[in-house]
């Protein structure tokens, strides 16, 4: 009795990764790379523009309180320069007087409060502020009214 030598009917398949699967693989890679990259430094500048924001709104917020609190009122077309106090953000504000003829018939008037950072080019000055704020005021005093108890707060 011979001996067959019997043959595998398997056929041969190399073991690893071919040259298609790797540039695939890496293409996948490198995308999935730049997506982090590009989130990361997105998150980056909304988290450094939020917190300049809310400084400015801080900042905002004491000036119009000491401009209350001051004899003087609030500047009507006016702007100044003013520190967030941390020493790192200063703004810019400015005041106007915006038509509002609602608010007028009520005897008021608007005055908008705009901030914006101090480092803004002047021809940025069109771009939205970083903080507007509308304050009513009642209307200013006609000349000659002084209020008066005695007299009836006529002249």
């Amino acid at each position: 009795m011979t001996k067959r030598s019997r043959t595998s009917s398997r056929s041969w398949r190399p073991v690893g990764l071919t040259l298609i699967e790797v540039v695939a693989a890496v293409a996948i890679l490198g995308t999935l790379l730049v997506g982090i990259v590009m989130a990361r430094a997105r998150f980056t500048r909304q988290s450094a523009d939020t917190l300049r924001t809310e400084r400015a709104v801080r900042a905002t917020d004491e000036l119009i309180a000491q401009w209350w609190a001051g004899d003087d009122g609030v500047p009507i077309g006016q702007s100044g320069e003013m520190s967030a106090g941390d020493g790192q953000a200063s703004f810019e504000w400015q005041t106007r007087e915006v038509p509002n003829t609602e608010i007028e018939k009520l005897g008021a008037r608007v005055v908008r409060v705009e901030v914006r950072p101090q480092e803004i080019q002047q021809e940025d000055l069109e771009e939205q502020p970083l903080v507007s704020v509308d304050l009513v005021l009642p209307l200013p005093e006609p000349a000659g009214f002084r209020e008066d108890a005695g007299s009836g707060g006529v002249r």
